[in-house]
């Protein structure tokens, strides 16, 4: 993974991309009932059921596994984090693996932090 980027990013990137490859399901708790996603130019879904509902309808692939290739980060003054990724994602069944980018906002919550935005585009 190259950029630049706080250990915690490097962290919760790890987190959150081999929890979603593992269990897709589990990556609700990474959210709030105030966290948002917009994939593609689908409408905005809100709070941790409607997103993981909306990721596993959009999960083209049962075996699918994310290479996380870049990662940039934005600090904010008000603790929050804006973090852009790039990637590939692979599948078995694939002949090429597709390449995307998913925009987080990262919002501070005691020493943790939770997704308070996230936008994902795949092309």
């Amino acid at each position: 993974m190259r950029g630049e980027y706080t250990p915690e990013v490097k962290q919760f990137i790890e987190s959150y991309y081999s929890t979603f490859d593992a269990n897709l399901r589990d990556v609700g708790s990474l959210y709030r009932e105030n966290s948002v996603l917009i994939i593609d130019s689908h409408p905005a879904v809100v709070g941790p059921a409607a997103i993981v509902k909306k990721l596993v309808e959009n999960n083209r692939a049962p075996n699918m596994t994310h290479e996380v290739v870049s990662v940039h980060t934005l600090p904010q003054a008000d603790g929050t984090i804006v973090v852009m990724v790039r990637g590939v994602i692979n599948a078995p069944q694939w002949h090429n693996p597709e390449s995307f980018a998913e925009l987080f906002v990262l919002v501070k919550d005691g020493g943790s932090y939770y997704i308070g935005h996230d936008i994902s585009m795949d092309f």
